[in-house]
């Protein structure tokens, strides 16, 4: 029972819309026959986009009239029809927004809303029309006499923006290819001497291998997070750079050495830490001897005048 309501309640609508888009369509019909809207001149696109639509319709009317009449619509021509006029439809609308800007120009003149100023825009300056304004701007502020004016900002039009590529991003990708080839083919030729060698297998520890890879994943996940919940794009720090540059060359390393190896890695950072240490300290201290040597130096001449 339920269900025959609703359906009487659908067809009423559909009558109800079906009449009121009748009216609208007979009085632009008159609008054709009188000449008051032409219909050539106009755009190709947009002909080909409302003809196909048009298609799509009468071909979902005859479908959904067979189902109502309870005949199948299996291999029925009208099936092939809408596919084909969907696809078109579904591909001219990267076009269509490609050329928003046009059909939005376009449609101002026909209007007739377009501006004064935003038709000029659309042209390149001209040098003539430059020298009259300015001499139009002087006897308008001669006449007026300094008379406040409303300021009114400059229309810019809108300009679609192309991304650049990341030199420096770049670079670094290259890079990585590069050492990850390298890490590979001597990952393959250790494999090829163990097996073929008559050294006996090494087993090595590998527990922890692995970590500063699930390090760096945990930072680009996060900051990916981060950049969709506030829809923001985060900018790239030098120590932030630096800090996933060593997490990448640890990672590598850890793939190729296991435990051993990443000791032995973290050793020599502890080393080159400790030479860096003790080079600033030196340069530090030689820097305070010079200082002093002046300083003394000063004194001495200063006592020497004195005398």
């Amino acid at each position: 029972m339920e269900e025959i309501e609703e359906f009487e309640e659908a067809l009423n609508q559909i009558k109800s819309i079906a009449k009121d888009s009748t009216e609208n369509l007979d009085g632009y019909i008159e609008k054709v026959a009188e000449g008051e809207v032409k219909l050539s001149g106009g755009m190709s696109f947009l002909a080909v986009k409302s003809h196909t639509f048009l298609s799509y319709l009468l071909g979902m009317v005859i479908v959904a009239a067979m189902k109502v009449g309870g005949r199948s619509i299996e291999n029925h021509p009208v099936i092939e029809m809408l596919v084909e006029n969907r696809v078109i439809l579904e591909k001219i609308k990267p076009l269509e927004e490609a050329m928003r800007y046009q059909i939005d120009k376009m449609v101002k003149l026909a209007t007739g809303n377009q501006d004064e100023e935003d038709e000029e825009a659309m042209h390149a300056p001209n040098l003539s029309s430059l020298v009259e304004g300015a001499n139009a701007r002087g006897e308008e502020e001669g006449e007026e006499d300094g008379e406040a004016k409303v300021y009114k900002p400059p229309r810019i039009a809108a300009v679609p923006f192309d991304d650049v590529v990341d030199k420096e991003a770049e670079r670094e990708k290259r890079r990585d290819e590069r050492e990850k080839d390298r890490a590979r083919r001597s990952s393959a030729v250790r494999e090829l001497l163990q097996e073929f060698g008559d050294r006996p297998e090494q087993i090595r520890e590998t527990a922890e291998v692995g970590n500063s890879a699930r390090e760096l994943r945990r930072m680009d996940e996060a900051k990916k997070q981060y950049e969709e919940d506030y829809f923001v794009r985060l900018n790239t720090s030098k120590d932030e750079k630096r800090k996933r540059r060593d997490l990448k060359r640890k990672a590598r390393m850890e793939e190729l050495g296991g435990g051993d190896l990443r000791d032995l890695v973290s050793m020599t950072e502890r080393i080159n830490e400790k030479s860096k240490k003790r080079e600033k300290e030196r340069q530090l201290r030689d820097s305070l001897a010079s200082q002093q040597m002046i300083a003394k130096k000063r004194r001495k001449s200063t006592k020497s005048k004195r005398r």
